[in-house]
């Protein structure tokens, strides 16, 4: 009896610790995306919000423009996107797996309903019908560049909205997708964070 006692009293014990690290976790991955939102906003030639198909094949549909010559109502091909077929890329992380089993609640999946996008729009050569030189347009995101591919996937520098919350990947390296998690601000702070900074750019009369 006494040792059944000492466990509970154990158990109730560490459940704080093991929250607080996670919430300690949590945290930090937004901050550490939080800072960058002005500094996407500064590479971005084009700023969005957009919205994925069912199938998820890359096509994307602009709903709104922040930044750039994109209007609402494009569509624009992005093959990063094509990463999310599967609805297990998909699943929102919460620092670590043991909380949602430990809370019982059930897992979250973003939709691609409705997303931020900081796109650097890169023109490559092509050739048209008539063997002319051309260009079309190939969408990155706004980060670091990785050093094997050049750019940064779009997924890194996207921020996916679920009604009043928003999402995003935290920090990644060359190969890791990272791990998406909530995100600390919504979309109307996101959007005065954006224009603020590109109120910085615009040099005054």
């Amino acid at each position: 009896m006494q040792h059944l006692a000492l466990n509970l009293i154990l158990k109730f014990l560490r459940l704080p610790i093991i929250i607080f690290v996670a919430l300690a976790l949590s945290a930090s991955t937004r901050v550490r995306f939080g800072h960058t939102v002005e500094e996407f906003a500064f590479r971005a030639t084009d700023i969005v919000v957009a919205r994925g198909g069912l199938a998820f094949d890359g096509r994307v549909t602009i709903l709104d423009s922040w930044k750039g010559r994109l209007k609402p109502g494009d569509s624009i091909f992005i093959p990063d996107f094509a990463y999310f077929r599967s609805q297990s890329s998909r699943e929102v992380k919460c620092c670590d797996d043991f909380l949602v089993t430990m809370d019982g609640r059930q897992k979250t999946y973003v939709s691609g309903w409705r997303m931020i996008l900081f796109l650097c729009k890169r023109s490559l050569p092509s050739m048209n019908q008539g063997g002319q030189g051309a260009t079309i347009a190939m969408w990155t995101g706004a980060g670091e560049p990785r050093l094997i591919s050049g750019a940064a996937p779009v997924r890194s520098t996207t921020i996916w909205i679920e009604g009043n919350q928003s999402f995003a990947f935290d920090e990644a390296g060359e190969a890791d997708p990272g791990m998406l998690t909530y995100f600390a601000y919504s979309e109307e702070q996101i959007r005065e964070k954006v224009i603020a900074e590109l109120q910085k750019e615009t040099p005054s009369k």
